[in-house]
């Protein structure tokens, strides 16, 4: 009886892995909150891979912006309790060159 509950469980636990692993190598897409502050909201098990590509997508899409400030939550992320992670990046406009 055990032993047919832990298989199924252990099925539906790497149907979920296999399918939701790919969002690990994705950038996650914020939303302008306030002007110059922009939200990302990561997915779970979202790690610094994740973090990484979403700067980097984020750079590339908006290069007229210069990142002042990171700012990560909750304050749980420093402990055991992993599961979600909330991204602020504050910005400005970059200066212009004159000629």
């Amino acid at each position: 009886m055990w032993a047919a509950i832990v298989i199924i469980i252990s099925y539906f636990n790497f149907g979920f892995s296999k399918n939701t692993f790919a969002n690990k190598f994705k950038p996650v897409h914020g939303e302008e909150v306030v002007e110059g502050i922009y939200k990302f909201d990561f997915p779970f098990l979202a790690d610094k891979r994740t973090l990484e590509y979403t700067i980097r997508s984020f750079e590339n899409k908006h290069p007229e912006l210069e990142i002042n400030y990171l700012y990560t939550g909750p304050n749980e992320l420093n402990t055991k309790k992993k599961t979600h992670m909330l991204l602020y990046v504050f910005t400005e406009e970059k200066p212009t060159e004159a000629n």
